[in-house]
């Protein structure tokens, strides 16, 4: 009964919740300038997040040490605290995040801004080495 009270609400915010513009971050003359304190890394990393008692996965598309943007149908509201988990070197990152930002296209989720909260040690290795790997 919790859950469906709860699936309701966030079906409810969903409906309500207006489209946000996504701008571009390139650099090229003319286009937006990064306005990030430490730029992201394109990236390709398939991903778990956890909220509630449920699993969803996405992809994450960029990363950085203080936050990552994660192609997903399953997106939370904004302002949600959730647990992403990555695989890395034979174990998992648990990652303590919040949902920053939702993108929306042709009336549909499929994306999330996630801000790091208190990025852990292994979790600053993992995005240092996708910097050296590219």
């Amino acid at each position: 009964m919790k859950e469906e009270a709860a699936l309701d609400c966030f079906l409810f915010f969903l409906s309500k919740n207006e489209p946000e513009t996504i701008f571009s971050y390139n650099q090229a003359p003319g286009q937006m300038m990064e306005k990030r304190a430490d730029p992201r890394s394109s990236a390709s990393i398939g991903v778990r997040f956890f909220y509630g008692n449920m699993f969803y996965s996405g992809t994450i598309t960029d990363i950085s040490k203080k936050g990552m943007f994660i192609n997903t149908t399953d997106c939370m509201p904004r302002d949600f605290n959730i647990v992403i988990l990555i695989h890395y070197k034979n174990d998992i990152v648990s990652v303590n995040s919040r949902v920053v930002r939702l993108r929306q296209n042709y009336n549909r989720f499929d994306g999330m801004g996630i801000e790091i909260i208190h990025p852990k040690k292994n979790y600053l290795e993992f995005v240092e080495s996708l910097r050296t790997i590219s």
